[in-house]
């Protein structure tokens, strides 16, 4: 599979310039390990802006129907009615 001569000569290569195989290896794990960090830096910043966005928008917006200007919470619930609103609207519930 490897070329024995390329072999041979990458490992006399490496071995005979020791403090340049030193200095080559220490600047892959310094630029990998800056990397690491930036990414988690990334990482971090995104889940921290992600969970403001979600805690300042509502996932839910209610509004009066056309027309009217209040949401009066009398009319939902259950009891006499002071009002007959159409609530035709609201699923699940009877007007």
């Amino acid at each position: 599979m490897i070329d024995t001569l390329a072999a041979t000569i990458a490992i006399r290569h490496i071995i005979s310039r020791r403090r340049q195989t030193i200095l080559s290896v220490l600047a892959v794990a310094l630029a990998v390990s800056i990397s690491v960090i930036f990414t988690s830096l990334v990482t971090g910043q995104q889940q921290i802006l992600t969970g403001l966005v979600e805690e300042k928008l509502p996932h839910v917006v209610v509004k009066p129907e056309p027309g009217l200007e209040f949401i009066h919470l009398h009319d939902l619930c259950p009891g006499p009615k002071l009002h007959s609103w159409n609530l035709s609207g609201l699923r699940g519930r009877k007007a």
